[in-house]
């Protein structure tokens, strides 16, 4: 699974927007905790409004803000997404444990286990690995992940749209594959010091139909959609 390289509109804009940002928060530096705190509560929100869950975004802002005291499935969301920022902030490579510590700390239960049955027809026309040769596909994703040429050939936003890609494609686990993927995608953006990568759940016919195009080797939608959701991000932000 490949997306060709490609010369994209978005890339100026979201630069543009960076730069914006970057003094906003050059002149109010107090600026980036409360941002930060936003954006998680937003993130956390959105992809769990895309499994389906009934949440509010008080609830999970204010998880966000008393983490003791917040409900289980949004404080495993709210955990499983410091973990990302920590690798983020560390510029972190995203390895099969980094991919497997995040489901972990969405399913507690799961710990992380690779599925050992065959998956869940999640989209049409389309048949995950069996489970006998997940092992050795993940960690050849991972190495994808971290080889130079995926880290130099394309920009954050498009790693973050393949690697989110891929993991739908193999469908590692048992579940929460999809929210797994929405999470770890950010990986790629916090490490460059963009924002992570909030998908609203308002675009979810939109999102649907990017993931499903590239499970099936068309890489652009989804590519485009990520950027359309970062510029999103930093306009809320304040920037432009």
């Amino acid at each position: 699974m490949h997306s060709q390289r490609a010369v994209y509109d978005w890339v100026g804009r979201l630069k543009s927007l960076r730069a914006s940002y970057e003094a906003l928060c050059a002149a109010e530096p107090d600026r980036v905790a409360r941002d930060d705190e936003w954006l998680d509560a937003s993130l956390v929100y959105h992809a769990l409004k895309l499994k389906g869950a009934e949440v509010e975004f008080e609830t999970v802002q204010a998880a966000r803000r008393l983490p003791s005291a917040s409900p289980g499935e949004v404080a495993s969301a709210l955990d499983a997404l410091a973990h990302v920022r920590s690798l983020g902030a560390a510029r972190s490579l995203l390895s099969v444990a980094g991919i497997s510590e995040i489901h972990a700390r969405l399913d507690p239960d799961g710990c992380g286990r690779l599925r050992t049955v065959g998956p869940v027809a999640a989209y049409a026309g389309h048949s995950a690995p069996g489970a006998d040769v997940l092992p050795i596909l993940l960690e050849n994703a991972a190495g994808w992940f971290t080889a130079d040429s995926f880290l130099t050939d394309f920009h954050p936003v498009e790693q973050a749209a393949l690697a989110l890609v891929r993991i739908c494609d193999l469908q590692p686990f048992p579940s929460n594959n999809e929210l797994t993927a929405r999470l770890a995608a950010s990986v790629f953006t916090l490490r460059e010091g963009w924002p992570p990568v909030v998908i609203h759940h308002e675009l979810e016919a939109e999102y649907r139909k990017a993931v499903l195009h590239a499970v099936h080797m068309d890489t652009q939608p989804i590519v485009d959609l990520l950027a359309k959701c970062v510029e999103l991000t930093l306009a809320d932000l304040g920037a432009g």
